[in-house]
């Protein structure tokens, strides 16, 4: 087999290979499930930063209420 053979048969596997895992993991369900402690643990710092940020300075109670 020529190099060029060879080069054309290797993209074509990777691009195979990346379209699969697109297609594995294309639905909204299979992405949130896959990354939900990334959305569980990063919500409730995210709410306090941006509480923390706001003039003028809320209590930690009003944060916890703002969860609720």
């Amino acid at each position: 087999m020529s190099t060029q053979t060879t080069m054309a048969k290797k993209n074509t596997s990777f691009l195979t290979s990346v379209a699969n895992t697109i297609t594995k993991y294309s639905s909204a369900t299979t992405f949130f499930s896959k990354f939900q402690p990334v959305f569980l643990y990063g919500f409730i710092p995210a709410v306090i930063v941006v509480g923390m940020s706001i003039e003028p300075k809320p209590s930690w109670w009003d944060l916890i209420n703002i969860i609720d």
